[in-house]
Formats: structure tokens, sequence, C-alpha cells
């Protein structure tokens, strides 16, 4: 059909839209009859049914596209032959339409400087002059937001190497937190009517402390480095600090970071409060694991994936058939389970092949029974530093992140110990 006016491509975006949203429907229904299928069903749903739906989904996006340049042609000329007839309404719309502060190349070139010498005052005199408000993530103070690419590298950060930060409960509260835990208490009683009331409940309460401990990278860069375009420059600066300060964060979560007096994130990993199982892997062993639980929402597994891709993918179950599933999730990447429970990779527990006896191979766990609290959110501080490589032409730059983390909830998780090998396993 020949498009002759915005309307008309907007009209068939809609359309477009409301197919692709059926698409989902149908990969969605598709994947919540994967487990109740057999192995040829399975087999069609991964490799033909579902490809072809996203296949078909990839088009409509495509087509999408393309009308979305001819509606803006389309626009375009339309508003051009309406300026004729109403040239004050197009002033305030102009005028509506101002570029952020801090999108603009000017503020990243401040901002950028800021960072480089420790002197605000070029960018709050720019935020003062503008008015431009925006995402704190690397300051600490509520006045000096950054530059929206900056803001940009920042979540992608969170958003791929934060994946157990997302997960867990979070809180941002400034100081330490304390947080009772019940660890025993009776169990309810019947009652007859009018008689004696029951003996009073009693609770014994734990306490966990919170208590903040500051996770720091450092890199030192040169002057050739720091005369970059304001992009690049930050892009270097979120690779080599902001990625790995996450990244660090997030495996302690798993396996602590080891400080002696229980400050900053306590490891899930040999946690008073974790059970702990001693079993080699096979296909039962996560089963195990689960059956220590008190709870049954919301389970994740968590192992290096050399297990996952080496070991489990090689185990069936008494009936010859794979214990693990692959489907693909909202955005067509793969999303690993392990009889039903989804799989997540990390680094913070060794391969099963390497670990020694008595060492954890796997973690089970419902996240939520696990607090983070970042005092300062999201925030990783860059600080400049001059001076101590000042001599050799180059600059060191430091990123900080406070954090503290500890497992909250009893029966939230258990972890899968590697048994002796002259014991073997349960």
């Amino acid at each position: 059909m020949e498009i002759l006016s915005s309307e008309m491509a907007l009209a068939e975006i809609n359309k477009l839209n409301e197919r692709k949203n059926a698409i989902a429907t149908e990969i969605e229904e598709k994947r919540s009859k994967f487990n109740e299928s057999d192995v040829e069903t399975r087999e069609a749903i991964l490799t033909n049914e579902i490809p072809a739906l996203q296949s078909e989904a990839e088009d409509i996006d495509k087509q999408i596209a393309e009308l979305e340049e001819t509606r803006t042609k389309f626009e375009e000329q339309e508003k051009r032959m309406s300026l004729v007839k109403n040239v004050e309404t197009e002033k305030v719309e102009a005028r509506n339409e101002k570029t952020p502060i801090v999108d603009t190349p000017a503020y990243a070139e401040a901002w950028k400087r800021s960072v480089i010498t420790g002197d605000e005052k070029e960018v709050k005199e720019m935020l003062k002059r503008e008015g431009g408000g925006g995402a704190n993530l690397n300051t600490g103070t509520q006045d000096i937001p950054v530059p929206t690419i900056m803001q940009g590298y920042v979540e992608t950060a969170w958003e791929k190497f934060g994946k157990f930060s997302r997960l867990v409960s979070n809180v941002s509260i400034k100081g330490y937190l304390s947080i009772p835990v019940e660890l025993e208490a009776d169990g309810a009683v019947w009652h007859d009517e009018n008689a004696a009331a029951p003996v009073q409940e009693e609770i014994t309460f734990g306490e966990i402390l919170l208590q903040p401990k500051m996770i720091k990278k450092w890199i030192s860069t040169t002057d050739e480095l720091e005369a970059l375009v304001p992009e690049e420059f930050m892009r270097y600066l979120a690779d080599e600090l902001v990625y790995r300060v996450v990244l660090e964060l997030d495996e302690a979560i798993i396996r602590g970071n080891g400080d002696a007096n229980g400050k900053g994130v306590v490891g899930i990993i040999g946690n008073t409060y974790t059970a702990q199982v001693a079993q080699e892997l096979n296909f039962n062993a996560i089963n195990v694991a689960v059956g220590e639980l008190k709870t049954f929402d919301n389970l994740i597994v968590a192992m290096n994936p050399k297990t996952f891709f080496n070991n489990v993918m090689g185990l069936t179950d008494t009936t010859e058939r794979p214990i693990y599933q692959i489907a693909a999730d909202n955005t067509g990447k793969p999303q690993y389970y392990i009889n039903g429970l989804r799989v997540e990779f990390t680094n913070a527990i060794s391969a099963y092949d390497n670990v020694a006896d008595g060492g954890a191979w796997a973690v089970v766990g419902d996240f939520k029974g696990y607090k983070l609290n970042r005092p300062e959110g999201e925030a990783v501080k860059l600080i400049h530093d001059p001076y101590s490589f000042a001599e050799q032409d180059r600059q060191k730059y430091v990123a900080r992140l406070f954090a503290a983390g500890n497992v909250t909830k009893l029966g939230y998780f258990a972890q899968l110990n590697k048994p002796n090998s002259d014991l073997g396993g349960d």
C-alpha cells in the first residue's frame, strides 16, 4: 500500500505493533508449554517455532523503522506547510523542545574538565544558568548530574554486571543498619474457648549488622588519554573503573569480600544462615539442596558457567532425559535452567572440576533473602589524583562504591559442597 501521509504511516505502524505484540504472546505461550512437553516437541519449539516467530518480529521491526522514516518526512513536510498558518505556535513548540543541559556536548566537555581538575565551578555555573538536572551517579552530591552518555554507561554496567545486585533486596540507608532475624519461635497451638491462656510464645532473635565498606579500583592514565573527546574519555572510565567495581560487588554477594570483622558484603557461601549440603554433581543434586530450604518461590541456581556446560549438560535423569533446559528470554537471548530452576552464571564460584573436597560448587536459593545496603545508591564516585604519578606524566583515577550486605532470612539459601573423595556423595 502506498503511504500518502504521516497519518497513514502511523496507522500501518500501529497494525504492525499489534502483530508484534501478538507474536510476543505466542512466544510466551510456547515457553510456558516447554517444560511440560516431550523431547521432540521441545526441539520443535526451540529450533523451529520460536525462531520463526522471532524472525517475523525482526522483519516487523525493519518495516516499522522504514515507516517511521517515511512518517518523519511527511511530518516535516506538513510542518513546513503549517508554518504560514501558525507561526507563533511553532515558536512556542521550539522553545519547549530545548535540549536538556545534560544532553549537550558543552556540558559533557565541562563535566570532563571537572573530573580531570577536581574543580566543579564551571559545571555548577552552567547548571545554575540553564536550570539543568539529571541523574547523579558518580559524585554522591545532588547538584552535579553526570552527562546523559555517562549515565548510560553506568546503567549499562549495573545491567550487565550487576545481576545479583538486582535480584537481592536493596536499600539505601546511611551508616550502619541493624536487622533482627528470627532464629527460633514456638508454633501455633490449639486452644479451647474459656480455657486457660496458652503459654506465651517464645521467640529467639538474632541480629545482623550491615556495616558499609568501600570497594575501590584505580587506574593511571596519560595526558594523551585525557585529550580524548568526552565520549571516548567517559567510555574508558566506565570500562576500566565503573564496570569493575560493579562486578566486584556482584561476585562478593556470592563469595563475600573477605573482611575478618564482617564489614562490607558478607557472602552467601559459608554464611551462618546458609544450609550446607555435601553432594556430588549428579542429576538430583540441585533437588537435594532445594529440600533444605524453607521457601520455594523464585529459586535461582548460581554456578560457574564451566560447571553447567562441561558437566550439567551431560547429565540425564532416570528416564534418560537431560536435566537442563534452554529457552529464549524476551530479548531473544538464551536462558538456562536445571530441573526447571533458572541458572545464573558467576565466576565467584569455581568450576566443579576445579573445586577441592569440601568446596562450594553451587548455590541455590531465593535471593530476596539477602539484603544489600548501598548508602549512596548506585553512585560510583570518581576521584582524580594528578600528583601521585606527575613525574611520569600520568594521572590517577579512583572509583569507589560503599556497600554492605548479608543473608537476612533463614532457610532461603543452600550451598552445594563437593564431598570428600574418600566418603563419596549422599
